[in-house]
């Protein structure tokens, strides 16, 4: 089943650790095929902060939840206001 991101969220793994460490970020999404060295401070800083962590399979799938035309390593869903 496809990963469907809601808005609001954000895309990429300095914008989701920023998300994160506001205390914005309700869950967190890596692509399981994203280089460790830029998706493990993400999850570093998610567990850190209790934020869920959800594996997606690839960063293409990723990208696309994202509405992006690329792959995508890592996106955070913002918490709702």
């Amino acid at each position: 089943m496809p990963v469907q991101l809601k808005k609001p969220y954000v895309s990429g793994a300095k914008q989701a650790i920023r998300a994160i460490r506001d205390g914005r970020a309700a869950e967190v999404y890596i692509a399981a095929d994203a280089a460790g060295m830029v998706t493990e401070p993400v999850r570093e800083a998610a567990r850190e902060a209790g934020v869920p962590v959800r594996d997606v399979p690839s960063m293409r799938e990723l990208g696309r939840a994202c509405s992006l035309d690329v792959g995508c390593a890592c996106a955070a869903r913002i918490k709702s206001a």
